[in-house]
């Protein structure tokens, strides 16, 4: 299967409108007009197709924001605890901070009582959690912290305690 998306695709989400943040009232909008609040009743075949097009639209933002090209990729092999794992990780520079996609394959899940953490760790040793999850697939979050200045990306295997430091039980690493 091919990765290289349709010419049409790929215009659609490197358009700078896409990624605009919408304006804070554009939910109350969509349900006024889909209610047909305040305007004239629009007819069967119209009232019909709203709710499809505007699923297309939610879809089509999904699609941009899952989709949009990285601006950095790392891919993650398990460490020796994990040896069959691997992880595919994405990141998007942003204003905040740096949203990150993994990509998750092959991690057993974890003992009970125990979790998976994302960390992000600068050159001088400053760990920043990027949250925490319990099995594979796709995982995205944000993380308020720019890659530039955080590069070591690596995902522990923590106890469910009081420690909010990271564990030595390392799973994935950016630094072998």
């Amino acid at each position: 299967m091919s990765d290289e998306l349709p010419p049409r695709v790929k215009s659609i989400l490197e358009s700078e409108a896409i990624w605009v943040e919408p304006s804070l009232g554009l939910e109350e909008q969509i349900q006024t007009l889909a209610s047909g609040g305040g305007y004239a009743r629009p007819s069967n075949r119209l009232r019909r197709w709203l709710p499809v097009t505007v699923s297309l639209a939610i879809l089509l933002v999904g699609a941009a924001v899952t989709f949009g090209r990285p601006d950095w990729q790392v891919e993650l092999t398990g460490s020796a605890q994990v040896p069959g794992a691997s992880a595919l990780v994405s990141g998007w520079n942003a204003d905040g901070g740096t949203r990150l996609r993994f990509d998750i394959n092959g991690l057993p899940a974890p003992p009970p009582g125990s979790y998976y953490e994302i960390w992000l760790t600068s050159a001088d040793g400053y760990h920043v959690s990027g949250g925490s999850f319990t099995g594979n697939g796709v995982l995205t979050t944000m993380v308020a912290v720019r890659r530039g200045d955080f590069p070591r990306i690596w995902i522990t295997l923590e106890p469910i305690d009081e420690d909010s430091s990271p564990s030595p039980e390392t799973v994935f690493d950016t630094e072998v």
